[in-house]
């Protein structure tokens, strides 16, 4: 307010106008362009969340598949090695199982395991192919050596990917049970308490 009788001792009243509207429309022009600014840094602010939500979302998928694949290549590698030593203690084989000397089961391992390599990761792949070959020399005639050191290996690794081992259900303790309560119970009546002219119910 001083400013503008400050404008109005110094200058035209013309010069004052001008003065006035060019001010007005600064703050106007300084008001859209905030207003601007702050709608653009809230749609760039949701856009990154829901990004972020997709990422994680994608990234659980990709756990959630790849212990899923592990845990089928193992259970097959055992499977394999288990009629393996049916085989070797006389038991026929399955149908299918060995053809021409492959392997069938465990050349489809070899497969998947290709096929899977980038969702494995680092860690399984590496160990996975090291537990098909200890199956493999089993099935060649080795002894068991090789084959139990590769599990080891492959459970470590699948511990270390998943950390299996730190997922448990609550201590018993943290449950306590709470303190025991007996349940109140009516007194029974007297003879002093019944009514004259009244008999006690039986």
């Amino acid at each position: 307010m001083n400013e503008l009788i400050d404008w109005l001792r110094d200058y035209s009243p013309i010069v004052v106008a001008l003065l006035a509207v060019g001010a007005a429309f600064l703050f106007l022009a300084k008001t859209v362009v905030e207003q601007a600014v702050s709608a653009r840094l809230d749609v760039y602010a949701e856009d990154l969340r829901l990004r972020l939500g997709r990422r994680s979302g994608f990234e659980e998928k990709i756990l959630t598949d790849r212990y899923l694949a592990f845990l089928d290549l193992f259970t097959r590698l055992q499977r394999i090695t288990t009629e393996v030593n049916r085989g070797r203690h006389g038991q026929t084989l399955p149908e299918g199982f060995l053809v021409g000397g492959d392997l069938v089961p465990l050349t489809a391992v070899y497969e998947d395991l290709n096929v899977r390599q980038l969702l494995l990761g680092p860690r399984l792949h590496p160990a996975l192919v090291d537990a098909a070959a200890a199956t493999l020399q089993l099935a060649n005639g080795a002894a068991e050596d090789g084959w139990l050191p590769a599990v080891s290996r492959l459970k470590a690794a699948a511990d270390e990917e998943f950390g299996l081992s730190s997922i448990r259900w609550g201590s018993p303790d943290d449950v306590r049970p709470g303190p025991l309560r007996a349940s109140p119970r009516r007194p029974r009546p007297t003879a002093s308490d019944q009514q004259p002219g009244r008999r006690a119910a039986r």
